[in-house]
Formats: C-alpha cells, sequence, structure tokens
C-alpha cells in the first residue's frame, strides 16, 4: 500500500486523513441491533445501503517535526546584540547598497556569520583597508533584512515575503550564511502554494533547499489533480 503523506501547517491534536484504502477483511457492521461481529465475507452486509459502515483498521503513523518558532530562532546569544542594530556606536564597517546607501555594521557579527565576508575583512583587501563592504548587487531592502538577521536570529519582514525569501538565499549561497539559508528553506516551505510550488521545486534543487524540497513534493502529491487543472 501506497503511504499517505500529510503535510501539516497548522498542528492540532486532531488530523483528518482521507481517501484510505480499507482491506476488504476489515468490515465490521452492526445487524438487527446484534453485539459488533466481524465479517469476513462483505455480501453479508448491504454495501448498497446509506447506512454508516464501520472497520476496523490498523494505521501505523509518523511524525516529523520541520517547523521552528521564533523564540528558537531568537536565541538569548543574540539579546545582547540587537541593541547595536543600526546603531553606529561602536561600528567598524559601512555596508554599501545598490543606491549607494550606506549600513553601519560590526566587523565581528558580520565574520561570525559568514566566512566570505570573515575573509573580506581579514586578509588584506579592499574591504578590510577602507572599512567598507560594497554589494552592489543587492537593494537596501534585502541589505535591512539580512542585517536584521544577523543581529536578532530571525526574520523581519520577509518570513512572508517569497520575493524577499528568494533574494536571502541567493546571498546566504553566495556569502555562506548556512543559518540564513536555513531559515529561508523553511520559511519558503511554509509558503507553499498551487501557483508557487513548481518554480519553489525548481529553486530547492537549485540552492540544495532540502526541507522546501521534501514538502514541495508532498505538496504535489497531494494536489496533483489541482495542478494539472492548471496546466489546462
Amino acid at each position: 500500500m501506497i503511504p499517505i503523506r500529510k503535510d501539516i501547517t497548522n498542528w492540532t491534536d486532531d488530523i483528518m486523513f482521507e481517501d484510505l484504502v480499507i482491506p476488504s477483511n476489515s468490515h465490521r457492521c452492526k445487524l438487527n441491533n446484534s453485539p459488533m461481529i466481524r465479517f469476513r465475507n462483505l455480501d453479508t452486509c448491504n454495501k448498497e445501503s446509506t447506512a454508516l459502515h464501520e472497520y476496523d483498521i490498523l494505521i501505523n503513523c509518523s511524525i516529523i517535526w520541520q517547523a521552528f518558532t521564533d523564540d528558537t530562532l531568537s536565541a538569548k546569544s543574540y539579546k545582547n546584540m540587537e541593541a547595536y542594530f543600526k546603531n553606529s556606536e561602536f561600528s567598524d564597517v559601512k555596508i554599501r547598497a545598490k543606491n549607494n546607501e550606506e549600513f553601519p555594521a560590526h566587523k565581528i557579527i558580520l565574520s561570525s556569520n559568514s566566512s566570505v565576508f570573515k575573509q573580506m575583512l581579514t586578509i588584506d583587501m579592499k574591504e578590510k583597508k577602507e572599512n567598507f563592504i560594497n554589494l552592489p548587487e543587492l537593494d537596501a531592502d534585502i541589505i535591512k533584512e539580512l542585517l536584521y538577521f544577523l543581529y536578532h536570529g530571525k526574520l523581519d519582514k520577509a518570513s512572508e515575503n517569497n520575493a524577499i525569501l528568494l533574494e536571502l538565499v541567493k546571498v546566504a549561497d553566495m556569502y555562506c550564511i548556512s543559518e540564513l539559508k536555513r531559515v529561508c528553506d523553511l520559511s519558503l516551505s511554509n509558503n507553499l502554494s498551487l501557483d508557487n510550488v513548481i518554480s519553489l521545486l525548481e529553486v530547492s534543487q537549485a540552492y540544495k533547499l532540502l526541507i522546501l524540497k521534501q514538502r514541495a513534493l508532498i505538496y504535489i502529491t497531494n494536489n496533483v489533480n489541482s495542478l494539472c487543472l492548471q496546466e489546462m
């Protein structure tokens, strides 16, 4: 029997499973108010009857937790750093965006989260000499979200905005910010819909987002008929 995969985004104590394949020998029915009897032959019960039929089946269920909370992401270690977000006090480096907008930052925070930033700021490179990191490919809004994450350990406005999340995935991949990539992976997987599941599956393969890939495949399996209708 093919296992049923059900992706739950809002967990409750009760879960409904539909389209179960029920073995023929599991049929149990009440006949003429008699005690519950197990029948091997379905012909002993009127299968065309509108009365409810009862079955005795064994369901093996496994639960895989693939989620996070703000409390998990915003660890206590970030609390001491939040005060320095957008704060020029003790700032020893600036990040310049596409439109030349500048943001104060701290080398220790950048380098502790990104091996690429660490290399730029420690090796005898232009960024070390000038205390500037130029990111001309990034809009100011993306850099704001990036810095917010580095100082707070969680996303600000990007959690439900796939456009920003996709840009952050590229940044995380390019600058080796593994924790940001993990959070974007989870956030994108929570935003799947009929309109974006195929494109997000392609993104998951391109950037090796394992959670997004798994949940996208489950979503496609569970909604294959609706997806086919969209293509018609």
